[in-house]
């Protein structure tokens, strides 16, 4: 898949740490064939040919239509919605706020973004939805705006499995999912 081996320890790291695994060959056993790689708000990793998805995120805010270029620092300010702690959507935000160079002071904590969006639009605050997140038309009152920011998912699997029936259907129907404007 083209992944270095530096990301690959730093993964295999993250994974013993959270299932208590200590070696090499504990993991080996568990004959992992395949998994998700999700990349957040970090340099972009090198291209590979099993890239699926590229969700780019949008900041949403009830404000008149002159200020679709508004960038996240313009809403320093203002009261935020964010998901709950512990998620990307959460992680993302604060991290996108401090590269803005300010803390997002949070007035709201919601996981589903349809409630984040009637939110900015009763004018509750901002919030940072991700593309996917945006399944309907916008109230008149929320501007959407692009923001520099993406996630990528990748299907990473052992050398050699490529190959196999359920790698290739999973990957298959992963791409198959994905809207044209995000693949």
């Amino acid at each position: 898949m083209g992944l270095s081996r530096h990301t690959v320890d730093a993964y295999l790291r993250r994974i013993r740490a959270k299932l208590g695994i200590n070696t090499s060959a504990e993991l080996v056993r568990m004959a992992v064939t395949l998994g998700l790689a999700s990349y957040t708000h970090l340099p972009r990793p090198p291209a590979a040919p099993w890239a699926t998805s590229r969700s780019p995120a949008r900041s949403a805010c009830a404000t008149a239509a002159a200020d679709q270029g508004a960038t996240l620092r313009t809403h320093a300010d203002a009261p935020w919605i964010t998901a709950t702690p512990g998620t990307l959507c959460h992680a993302m935000t604060l991290r996108a706020c401090q590269a803005a160079g300010f803390t997002p002071r949070i007035r709201h904590q919601v996981d589903e973004f349809a409630t984040v969006l009637a939110l900015v639009a009763a004018g509750q605050g901002v919030a940072v939805v991700p593309q996917l997140g945006i399944t309907g038309h916008a109230d008149r009152a929320v501007v959407l705006t692009r923001l520099l920011m993406e996630r990528r998912t990748k299907v990473a699997f052992r050398s050699g499995a490529g190959a196999h029936p359920a790698v290739a259907a999973f990957a298959a129907a992963l791409r198959a999912a994905v809207p044209p404007e995000l693949a």
